[in-house]
């Protein structure tokens, strides 16, 4: 992704084939007092992006891209703070400053669940096999979740100053 005078140029680039680089999409009106935070799937089938109160998830295999609204009202407070796409490429997790976990279906943009902190969302992790879903939040917690459910399996609580980041190894 190249971003650069409010115009983002999104192209593929083959290290082993340049003849196979090409040019995705390009799009104008990018509002920089947000930003935007890009986010590649594993097998690199999906690019996310967000910014403000949209999400837009690019199948660059398909070269077809969707956008979701992923809250109707906008404002710093409900702006995503991170993305992560599970191992198998079967949902993304999004995390918002409004202190929700939207989970994602990136074929078909359906929001499959929404989990919730009581603060911002700092940080997402998915086990290497799919069936849990890792959440930081500054309300100085460590959450659990069932990937295919959203069920809470565990909280890990009173962290002093929030948690910042989390990953899971297996």
């Amino acid at each position: 992704v190249i971003e650069n005078d409010y115009k983002r140029d999104i192209w593929q680039y083959d290290t082993n084939d340049t003849d196979k680089n090409r040019f995705v999409k390009c799009q104008f009106g990018l509002d920089h007092s947000f930003g935007s935070m890009f986010y590649l799937s594993p097998s690199s089938k999906y690019l996310a992006i967000a910014e403000q109160t949209r999400l837009e998830i690019m199948d660059l295999e398909k070269d077809s891209s969707k956008e979701i609204q992923i809250l109707d009202t906008g404002g710093f407070e409900n702006k995503p703070n991170i993305a992560v796409f599970n191992p198998s490429e079967s949902q993304i997790a999004l995390g918002m400053q409004s202190n929700v976990i939207k989970i994602i279906n990136p074929e078909s943009g359906k929001i499959l669940f929404t989990l919730t902190h009581d603060s911002h969302i700092n940080d997402l992790s998915y086990s290497p096999d799919d069936t849990v879903l890792v959440s930081a939040s500054n309300d100085a917690t460590v959450k659990f979740w069932n990937a295919k459910t959203g069920k809470l399996l565990v909280s890990l609580n009173d962290f002093q100053n929030g948690t910042g980041m989390v990953h899971y190894f297996d």
